[in-house]
């Protein structure tokens, strides 16, 4: 009996350090994000601010341009 609640525990121990170490990314990775948000918001103001008081549309963007990331979604 005791044998087995130590087993039990060991599960519940790794179980509970994988769930910490995704938490984990998943914050790492947000601040990943957060940041590339921030530095291309920031290109785009400076981009509008450079080219005057008109708007900034997809027409005047640089054909060349191209997603450095693809999002995916998930469909059950």
């Amino acid at each position: 009996m005791e044998k087995q609640l130590e087993e039990i525990c060991s599960r519940l121990d790794e179980a509970l350090l994988e769930y910490l170490n995704l938490i984990s990314n998943y914050q790492e990775n947000w601040q990943q994000i957060s940041k590339d948000l921030e530095g291309a918001f920031m290109q785009l103001a400076h981009a509008k601010y450079t080219m005057g008081p008109g708007r900034l549309t997809q027409d005047q963007y640089d054909g060349r341009m191209q997603a450095a990331t693809r999002m995916y979604k998930y469909i059950r």
